[in-house]
């Protein structure tokens, strides 16, 4: 969001993106062709919020339902029969996980999030599926080979490059 208007910290906000995360102030540079998130601050911050997100994050968990429906709708076309391998990128509290190994429970399963403390509330959603987690920056680490899906509901936003992500 960019404004002319002072944040709670009384600075302008005119040449920052500030992004919201469970209240807290997140900034992107945006005053150059490329903005720059603080990743370890988005880290922080999603760590310390995961014990209140499921209760908070409707607008989220909204997504990942409708999300969850589509690939689903995809799947009964014959689309989607043939997932085998699948990373969801940005997993956090398991919205969209819980839903999707629901529709595909023989895929290997590749998770990825930046905040390590999301695998405690992810695992319940996932027990007897063969996962591997995937922990960091989704535009940093590598990726696997050969996938099927490649998914992400509400992470995309936090990405500096998205070109470069969707190339991997």
């Amino acid at each position: 969001m960019n404004s002319n208007r002072k944040n709670k910290n009384n600075t302008d906000n005119t040449a920052t993106g500030v992004v919201a995360v469970d209240g807290n102030s997140v900034c992107a540079d945006t005053s150059s062709s490329r903005h720059h998130t603080d990743k370890q601050l988005v880290r922080e911050r999603f760590e310390a919020s995961f014990g209140r997100y499921n209760r908070l994050a409707h607008v989220q968990q909204r997504i990942c339902a409708e999300l969850a429906t589509l690939l689903q709708e995809l799947k009964r076309a014959g689309q989607g029969s043939k997932i085998k391998r699948v990373m969801e990128v940005g997993r956090g509290t398991g919205f969209l996980t819980s839903r999707l190994v629901t529709i595909w429970p023989e895929a290997e399963w590749f998770l990825n999030d930046i905040a390590t403390s999301a695998g405690k509330y992810v695992a319940k959603y996932v027990a007897g599926a063969d996962v591997d987690w995937l922990w960091g920056d989704a535009e940093e680490i590598g990726f696997p080979g050969d996938l099927d899906l490649v998914v992400s509901a509400s992470t995309v936003q936090w990405f500096d490059d998205m070109p470069a992500f969707v190339a991997k």
